[in-house]
């Protein structure tokens, strides 16, 4: 519920104290692709200390998503700004929360594919945001490369980390979730934090 609830039974999350930043994490192609933070979450998360941020989630094709939703959220006025920029951090603002996880996980629909262009705009829409809201945490997600595959790399690497700090050494996104696909089985002799660790060290 975006009031959230005031039943006994909620959902309520009990490790605080182990936390930095909270995501509130949902959106689908049916019920919506931008989610807010609930009041009663955002409350419970600052008075613990917390920062609590919303999510912008772009679904795959197989789950509903349509590029067209991407090009949309990239799009610029004629002046050169990100008029969804504005808008994420008007309501940030306006209910108190602490910015934005961008999640983009479309790749192709039935109109076309994912571009080496949505990734160039993908990251200076993060940079524009940075810029005009610093205040505002900006989270992105390990799914589209800089070259405009979706592959989620599971790791901090050269594929995208344009989305972390540009060409000339300045920040881009506050943080990067990498996907998690480590198991005992898979990945996990490849030691990609070490790697990642070292290549952020950089």
């Amino acid at each position: 519920s975006p009031h959230g609830l005031n039943k006994f039974k909620s959902n309520t999350f009990g490790y605080l104290q182990y936390v930095d930043l909270l995501v509130y994490w949902g959106g689908s192609s049916g019920e919506g692709l931008i989610v807010a933070p609930s009041p009663d979450v955002t409350d419970m998360a600052h008075k613990n200390g917390v920062k609590v941020i919303g999510t912008c989630f772009f679904p795959q094709a197989a789950h509903g998503g349509k590029l067209e939703w991407l090009d949309t959220f990239l799009q610029k006025d004629e002046d050169g700004s990100f008029p969804i920029a504005a808008k994420l951090a008007e309501v940030a603002d306006t209910y108190g929360f602490d910015g934005w996880f961008i999640n983009q996980e479309t790749e192709e629909d039935e109109n076309g594919k994912l571009t080496k262009n949505h990734a160039d705009l993908m990251q200076e829409f993060i940079k524009s945001f940075k810029s005009e809201y610093p205040h505002l945490e900006l989270v992105y997600y390990d799914s589209m490369t800089v070259s405009g595959e979706m592959d989620w790399q599971n790791a901090l690497t050269e594929e995208n980390l344009a989305f972390m700090v540009d060409e000339e050494g300045k920040a881009v996104a506050d943080d990067m979730f990498l996907n998690f696909w480590w198991t005992t089985e898979k990945l996990a002799d490849q030691e990609l934090l070490k790697s990642s660790a070292q290549l952020a060290g950089e």
